[in-house]
């Protein structure tokens, strides 16, 4: 059974709300990650305190894998939260709908030493 727009960011925010916990000098960031080589979309709820390692909690994975699919999903999440989203590995592809270049960074496992 595939999952539907509203059920994916559902489960989403849901996670987000159990997991996130603010708190002084700390930085949250949502990650959505484009996995090349799974097919699927993963978030991630990106935690980062001023002299500690960073850390990531996964939250969902999106197994349809479509552009227009994850469009509606950012776009349900965004009217929801204020965190700031990260892409990563998504190579300046296009949203569908709006057509608008989809900005972002990629992972190098060279960076984070």
């Amino acid at each position: 059974m595939t999952e539907s727009v509203k059920q994916a960011s559902e489960l989403i925010l849901k996670r987000l709300k159990e997991d996130f916990k603010p708190q002084l000098n700390h930085r949250y960031r949502l990650m959505v990650v484009d996995n090349v080589y799974d097919d699927t979309y993963n978030f991630f709820l990106d935690i980062q305190h001023k002299h500690n390692r960073r850390r990531s909690i996964p939250l969902h994975s999106v197994t349809k894998y479509e552009l227009q699919f994850l469009e509606q999903v950012i776009g349900q999440i965004k009217a929801n939260t204020n965190l700031t989203i990260e892409y990563i590995n998504f190579h300046e592809q296009r949203w569908p709908y709006s057509q608008r270049i989809i900005y972002g960074s990629t992972y190098d496992d060279n960076k984070q030493r």
